[in-house]
């Protein structure tokens, strides 16, 4: 860390820990840092069968993915400080029976969703702002407390961010940027239908 702390002392860096960053053995919490871990299930892994059941001789339900998930995010939760899931979902097999519960899997992981902890002094009172003065606002289509959030933490509060991550992409050509963006096109993709429409519930 020192040495590259010597070359680069701005960016931030993410660290994982060990065994596919399941097992954090790291001192006090460094400045700048991110760290994160994978949130694999085994009942996603090819092998796995079935879901809510037993694999790898430990029975694995909704509640032992929370329970994994915990123990996997001990020493961020003990500190309080960024986390980030690096790596997580099962793996697909192509035989509906089968992906059924790998989606169910996948549900289940997502239901835990994000936090809004660390601005939840900020959110929280606009909040109950809206709710005195505004009791019957519900706009379309998500509510009050979604149409909040989408305001003022992923607009106001990330706009900021902008200028830092605009410098991420100085120096990259006009052909660069060309080759990358049609890589997202539609027609380029691998469509996976329910696992989009999953993921999109989410959203």
């Amino acid at each position: 860390m020192q040495a590259v702390r010597a070359i680069d002392s701005d960016h931030m860096l993410f660290l994982e820990g060990n065994r596919y960053s399941t097992d954090h053995m790291f001192g006090d919490p460094l400045p700048n840092v991110v760290y994160t871990n994978h949130d694999y299930a085994l009942a996603g892994f090819m092998d796995a069968w079935p879901y809510p059941g037993v694999s790898r001789g430990d029975y694995v339900d909704r509640q032992a993915l929370e329970d994994k998930f915990l123990k996997r995010s001990e020493y961020m939760l003990e500190y309080d400080i960024p986390m980030w899931v690096g790596e997580f979902g099962p793996i697909y097999t192509g035989r509906p029976e089968t992906d059924a519960m790998r989606f169910r899997v996948l549900r289940d992981q997502l239901d835990r969703g994000t936090t809004d902890a660390g601005v939840r002094h900020i959110i929280g009172p606009i909040e109950s702002l809206f709710e005195q003065e505004c009791p019957n606002y519900q706009p379309c289509p998500f509510g009050a407390q979604r149409h909040i959030a989408q305001l003022v933490r992923h607009m106001l509060l990330s706009e900021p961010m902008l200028d830092e991550f605009a410098e991420r992409f100085r120096g990259i050509s006009a052909e660069d940027i060309d080759t990358l963006m049609r890589s997202f096109l539609f027609e380029n993709c691998r469509q996976r239908t329910e696992l989009a429409q999953t993921l999109a519930s989410y959203a």
